[in-house]
């Protein structure tokens, strides 16, 4: 992996960070910026995803998604010599799963897999036959959407952090708000500048009705609904779970009777 250190100008890692922090105070300026923060805030640490994106070889292949995601004999060995084993399965498109497991079982850790955070796991990760590895993770980004535990909103207004700079059609902006339970303390509002002015569940469903915007075949809900009273959760992860057009994955520590009924596999870690 190419180092930060051999980056052009022999950029330092203070600097890498100043320059996102600011890129970050100048939402109006750079809606694409916001996009990228977002999407960091979403997938994990920049200092770790930065050189990965500098080492992008031009020989990746364009991800597709038409049959499945599968996984064998996955695992990730790290410092401390720790190891997770994760059991085979596989992710049949426009199903429904739910991975569940103890703390420290490794479901971040998948995350950050499928993400492009780890890609020194061992074993095999398949997107159509094809191994991740050798996917380009900017076309895998177009195809996952990755719904965070704690969700970061911008101090702009709801419907600024909920396009965050897409075209986002009538229908699909209507559909996500219906979908997420947002539309009623998001009517007359999307004007209104957010300022800590909403609570965490109010938050987390923001942020479930932003992923679901950008319309993307494969959705990853992290806890996304831990936040929420149980009716509340229950009334979003229905409209999510039967939803024909998206692949699911949902890890929870805890599921709903109501919810596993819906989902068409359990992942055990």
């Amino acid at each position: 992996m190419q180092a930060i250190s051999s980056l052009p100008n022999q950029l330092a890692i203070g600097a890498i960070v100043t320059t996102i922090n600011f890129a970050g105070m100048i939402f109006n300026y750079s809606k694409n910026v916001t996009n990228n923060f977002i999407t960091l805030q979403a997938t994990g640490s920049l200092l770790e995803k930065y050189p990965k994106i500098q080492e992008k070889q031009k020989n990746l292949a364009n991800a597709h998604f038409e049959q499945s995601l599968s996984a064998k004999n996955l695992s990730v060995c790290f410092e401390n010599q720790k190891e997770i084993h994760y059991p085979d399965f596989t992710i049949e498109k426009g199903k429904k799963y739910a991975i569940v497991g103890d703390s420290g079982s490794g479901k971040s850790t998948l995350i950050n897999i499928l993400s492009g955070q780890i890609t020194d796991y061992r074993g095999a990760l398949l997107l159509d036959k094809t191994e991740f590895r050798m996917l380009d993770m900017a076309s895998i980004r177009e195809l996952i959407a990755l719904i965070p535990q704690f969700p970061y909103l911008f101090r702009e207004s709801f419907q600024e952090n909920l396009t965050i700079g897409r075209d986002i059609s009538p229908d699909i902006f209507e559909q996500s708000l219906k979908i997420a339970q947002a539309e009623e303390f998001t009517a007359q509002k999307l004007t209104t500048k957010f300022d800590e002015n909403l609570s965490g569940g109010q938050k987390e469903r923001i942020s479930i009705a932003r992923e679901l915007m950008g319309d993307k075949p494969i959705l990853i809900m992290d806890e996304s609904t831990a936040s929420l009273d149980k009716a509340t959760a229950l009334a979003i992860e229905r409209n999510i779970l039967q939803d024909e057009r998206l692949t699911v994955l949902m890890i929870t520590h805890h599921l709903y009777d109501e919810s596993r009924a819906l989902v068409d596999g359990l992942i055990e870690l």
